[in-house]
């Protein structure tokens, strides 16, 4: 019988030096597997057939190489230096969370190389303030756990959307880094003249096709009513913004928000803001 669906979980695994993979297997399914890098290296390498691909590591892997002409979906959660794609040209979905960040700008950009069909897209680390080409059949994009308290954060969040010119649906959430006790202390939404005009190195994003943003967490600080700003000024096809904020967040800052956001021009007639006062 050929092996074609492989789920494993809580296991520590010592295969033989003659293990070469499955060659039939078109699901695969690690969640909390202890091996060598090598292990994994020939189970996905000779797996040629895989579709789908999870991956939930705790223990900290140096490289993870994926070369697979038929996988069309990939999720990984855990401890990992880099990881490599080689030849998936059906690749279409794509969630990476990373609890170490692979190592610098040139590993993001050959993380990007070979998946020319990417279109639906979930990162949960950190970013490089531009990439060096387009990601043109990305139209759904998640950003998860973004710290937007800096100008050079937001240009880390921004890089991935000014590289995706053609999504649909952005959804962001912002991770705070303060505490809620301590964060109200610091904390003041910004004024409308604190918030400068969209920053002049985002004058080349084109959003011309995204209808619909989410945004979680937002607590009015500079860098988040930029985004906003920038977001409601370059979608002329937007048709609805969906805002949760914070939710340390003193209501009478909430309407604080709101009222600024009230006032930023938009690029579309249409678009609705929802600001989640829940």
């Amino acid at each position: 019988m050929e092996l074609r669906h492989l789920a494993l979980e809580s296991c520590f695994i010592h295969p033989p030096t003659v293990f070469k993979g499955f060659d039939c297997l078109t699901v695969l399914e690690l969640n909390h597997v202890e091996s060598s890098d090598e292990f994994f290296r020939n189970l996905i390498s000779n797996c040629q057939l895989l579709e789908p691909l999870a991956l939930e590591q705790p223990y900290c892997l140096n490289l993870v190489e994926i070369e697979s002409p038929t996988l069309r979906s990939f999720v990984y959660a855990g401890l990992v230096h880099e990881v490599h794609l080689k030849k998936v040209p059906l690749l279409a979905k794509v969630s990476v969370t990373f609890s170490c960040s692979p190592t610098g700008v040139h590993a993001l950009a050959k993380f990007f190389e070979s998946i020319p069909a990417l279109e639906h897209f979930r990162w949960c680390i950190e970013v490089p303030r531009r990439l060096s080409f387009a990601l043109n059949c990305l139209k759904h994009l998640h950003i998860n756990l973004v710290y937007l308290d800096e100008l050079p954060e937001l240009q880390g969040a921004v890089c991935f959307i000014r590289s995706s010119p053609y999504s649909q649906d952005i959804e962001i959430q912002v991770y705070q880094r303060f505490q809620p006790d301590e964060y109200l202390k610091l904390l003041d939404p910004v004024t409308r003249d604190y918030v400068d005009e969209i920053p002049a190195s985002f004058s080349d994003v084109t959003l011309n096709h995204l209808k619909a943003v989410k945004l979680e967490g937002i607590a009015g600080t500079r860098p988040e009513m930029q985004l906003i700003q920038l977001l409601l000024a370059k979608s002329p096809a937007l048709a609805r913004m969906k805002i949760d904020p914070y939710y340390g967040l003193e209501d009478k800052k909430s309407l604080k928000v709101v009222a600024e956001i009230t006032n930023f021009q938009r690029a579309s007639s249409k678009a609705e803001v929802v600001y989640n006062v829940d």
